[in-house]
């Protein structure tokens, strides 16, 4: 036990990061890594498209395709690893730090522990070697599937979305493994390549006629690169990538700050439209989007979209959302660090 260290956390720092490269997750990867080259092996050959420069890419080998699967899924999965081995070394394995591990990289089991541990001490899914086993497995999953798509344009940005796919957007990226495993059986994916991002023309969606993006999983979009929803769900894969677990918490801590005043507002005017408008359509992140969205269409003095056809009196200004954001992510910067510093 290490000194200072209460004594009903558990400590395993002795092991250092040396569990990161333990034998049967190792194995597990290796083997995840040979099945992709099957699946990429037996996959018909994609065509010839475009890259992001939007000049034509050739269409790949059987060998390349098979070679970039491969290795994407081994690496995906070490990285994760790497990831969340390092952070739990660092902590010690205390359990407030295994729990905020859970919450910000892989939401769910973050979610279901917190609820356990209110009637117990268990908490079964932010164990340390479980959290590892969800790197491992969202990593992975996350090369396998980008090894098979070619999402990745290794001539320009490719390394770096591939990194924060599998490292710091590992929360996104949790949420879009599940996405884009369900899309294996309800989802039609699109012939984009080296776009860095999948799109399923379509996939699962939570509403009619919306698109729904999770990590670098954009579902249910029919619309390409040069229209004005691809760049709204476009943004959101970069926010992920670029603000990690502080782009799904922060998203998540908007709607949890608004769902009792909208729902009030809602049952008091007996219009459940308030619910949708404060916490979606105002949320900073999606203003942030439809802002870019109405860009796109080339009507920066046109209207919001966030407010289109019957939905003016149930959104905030796109002022307003600001003024109002500029406190919720001081305060959210805040109890961020304030865990970081407490608990590492």
């Amino acid at each position: 036990m290490q000194e200072g260290r209460p004594e009903d956390e558990t400590w395993e720092g002795e092991r250092g990061v040396d569990r990161i490269f333990e034998l049967v997750p190792i194995v597990a990867l290796l083997v995840a890594g040979v099945g992709g080259g099957i699946a990429a092996a037996i996959r018909k050959s994609p065509a010839a498209s475009a890259s992001t420069t939007g000049a034509p890419t050739a269409a790949p080998t059987k060998t390349g395709l098979v070679a970039e699967t491969v290795a994407l899924t081994i690496l995906g999965g070490l990285f994760a690893r790497i990831l969340i081995g390092v952070l739990l070394d660092a902590a010690g394995d205390a359990k407030g730090a295994r729990l905020a591990i859970g919450w910000a990289f892989f939401l769910v089991p973050g979610i279901v522990d917190a609820i356990a541990s209110i009637f117990s001490d268990s908490r079964p899914l932010t164990d340390g070697s479980v959290l590892l086993w969800f790197a491992t497995v969202v990593g992975a999953f996350t090369g396998l599937m980008a090894g098979l798509h070619r999402i990745y344009d290794w001539s320009r940005l490719g390394a770096p979305q591939f990194l924060g796919d599998t490292t710091w957007g590992l929360g996104g990226s949790t949420t879009a493994a599940l996405v884009a495993f369900l899309n294996i059986f309800i989802g039609t994916c699109s012939s984009d390549e080296r776009k860095g991002a999948h799109r399923y023309d379509k996939g699962f969606r939570l509403k009619e006629d919306f698109a729904f993006t999770q990590g670098n999983v954009m579902s249910s979009l029919t619309d390409d690169e040069t229209q004005p929803l691809y760049k709204h769900e476009r943004l959101h894969v970069f926010q992920n990538r670029a603000f990690g677990p502080g782009f799904i918490l922060s998203y998540l801590g908007w709607m949890a700050l608004w769902i009792i005043p909208s729902l009030a507002t809602s049952l008091a005017r007996r219009d459940p439209r308030f619910i949708e408008g404060w916490c979606y359509r105002s949320n900073p992140w999606e203003v942030w989007a439809y802002f870019i969205q109405r860009r796109a269409a080339e009507q920066a003095e046109g209207r919001d979209f966030r407010s289109g056809g019957e939905w003016g009196p149930f959104v905030l200004r796109e002022a307003s959302a600001v003024i109002y954001a500029v406190p919720f992510f001081l305060l959210f910067v805040l109890l961020f660090l304030v865990a970081g510093v407490t608990l590492w």
